[in-house]
């Protein structure tokens, strides 16, 4: 059974003759198989911010969440722990999650101490040497490290440093993705945003405490399914030009428009949405075509497979064909997310209302779609125009709205209000499981006892590290 199904859609059979016309192709793709198959094993390292602004609920609810990540993974599975303060440390190799790996993953949680401050450069390079410096992995296993923070990087690599940044990305990947959660509004999301793309991963929000093992749960119930990897999309058009709407890396080359993604999980659907451009053509003039080349490895056995798509387009002076509503309806939601960040930009110039006007418009184009997915979409759109477009909200709600943007364009959950419409049924399912977890375990602690516990720990190593700076084992970076 191949991987991935792969469809080219065209806005419409026909246009009018001597008239430009701008259509839209869609190329849907929707990983195929169920997540309780046989899967690739996987190999990650969990990167966590322990610096002072961590302690209390928040680090709490790291805990969990790697617990339950832990309980989640199989004895094929290999995970590790790097944190990261004003200094880099290896809590745990990457190790095997049978049982007694998951006993010392769980002792290695629970040693976590916040304290100092956030050199997430030097973390995440940790995290990738302890990944590439560990025994090979299983043949077809997926690489991927989980990066935690609640702060801006005010040490080492800032946010402002973006080309430094991809030069570590560019020469320290080697093949390894990087997932990036952030935590509440002390953290710059558009920055984590960007770092996702670069790092062909993840990015999510965690609005609290209990959104952290949401988040997770999204991430691993998608690690679980990996169904297609490095996948590429080339799109040409004879007749005409395309350009992507989606904001997904790409390339114009030849005439051709090529896409690039990460991987698709089982239950998946991708759409891209490509904008095309003809110029006037006769009736009876060549049909418009339009060629698509998919081309992605199999995650489960890791052969490289291809699909090829062709559509048409004929000049008529008939009347119009209606618009087919699967590309109208796929347009209008990747339009949407294009709106969201003009709408950033315009908040970003104090232009409130211009902000709050590309939100209502985009939320119409929805709404005229006349779907009832396309009408609650734009319900729940609509209400980000109050945030967008009022300056007492919008510098308190930019990470929520960063994770709205990304779910529309995207295509995947992100930890934002939006979630529900874009997740799977086993990424839900995932959720549960984190979260009855989490309760069960909150049921058996004082949480209470544990703040003065950390506290009592974290002011006793102050103390020592006044007295000997000597810190763990470590190499700098």
């Amino acid at each position: 059974m191949n991987a991935l199904d792969a469809l080219l859609l065209l806005e419409t059979p026909s246009l009018k003759a001597g008239l430009a016309a701008h259509p839209h192709a869609l190329v849907r793709l929707e990983a195929l198989g169920r997540p309780d198959r046989k899967r690739p094993p996987l190999d990650l390292v969990a990167c966590i911010d322990v610096s002072g602004s961590m302690s209390g609920p928040k680090l709490e609810a790291v805990r969990r969440a790697l617990h339950a990540l832990a309980s989640e993974l199989s004895g094929e599975d290999r995970l590790g722990l790097t944190t990261f303060e004003a200094e880099v440390r290896q809590a745990l190799p990457p190790t095997a999650m049978d049982r007694e790996g998951k006993a010392r993953l769980r002792a290695a949680v629970d040693r976590l101490v916040p304290l100092g401050n956030t050199f997430m450069s030097g973390g995440l390079l940790g995290a990738l040497d302890d990944l590439h410096a560990a025994p090979a992995p299983a043949e077809g296993a997926v690489r991927r490290v989980l990066l935690f923070t609640d702060g801006h990087a005010n040490h080492g690599l800032s946010e402002a440093d973006r080309e430094g940044w991809a030069q570590l990305l560019g020469k320290q990947l080697r093949g390894t993705s990087v997932s990036w959660f952030g935590f509440g509004e002390d953290h710059d999301a558009e920055f984590l945003a960007w770092l996702a793309d670069l790092s062909r991963g993840n990015a999510y929000v965690a609005k609290d405490a209990d959104a952290i093992s949401d988040g997770f749960a999204q991430e691993l119930g998608g690690l679980l399914g990996v169904r297609a990897t490095d996948i590429t999309v080339t799109l040409s058009v004879k007749g005409g030009s395309a350009a992507l709407l989606n904001e997904e890396a790409s390339e114009q080359k030849d005439g051709a428009v090529r896409v690039k993604l990460a991987d698709l999980s089982c239950e998946e659907r991708r759409d891209l949405v490509f904008a095309l451009a003809v110029p006037p053509s006769g009736a009876g003039a060549p049909p418009l075509s339009v060629d698509v080349q998919v081309r992605f490895r199999d995650a489960l056995s890791g052969d490289w497979q291809e699909a090829a798509l062709r559509g048409e387009v004929a000049f008529t002076d008939g009347a119009p064909a209606t618009p087919r509503l699967e590309v109208v309806e796929a347009a209008a939601l990747v339009l949407a997310g294009l709106a969201q960040g003009r709408a950033r930009a315009f908040s970003e110039q104090r232009r409130w209302t211009d902000a709050a006007a590309a939100i209502h418009e985009a939320a119409a184009r929805l709404r005229a779609v006349g779907t009832e997915r396309a009408s609650a979409l734009a319900e729940n759109l609509a209400r980000l125009a109050g945030e967008y477009g009022d300056p007492a909200v919008y510098g308190t709600s930019k990470s929520k709205l960063m994770a709205s943007r990304r779910a529309f364009s995207k295509q995947r959950s992100s930890g934002s209000d939006m979630d529900g419409f874009f997740s799977t049924e086993s990424k839900r399912a995932m959720q549960e499981r984190f979260r009855a977890q989490r309760e069960a375990e909150e049921a058996q602690v004082d949480t209470d006892l544990v703040r003065r516990l950390e506290q009592e720990m974290v002011d006793h190593l102050r103390q020592a590290l006044t007295r000997a700076r000597v810190r763990g084992p470590r190499r700098p970076h």
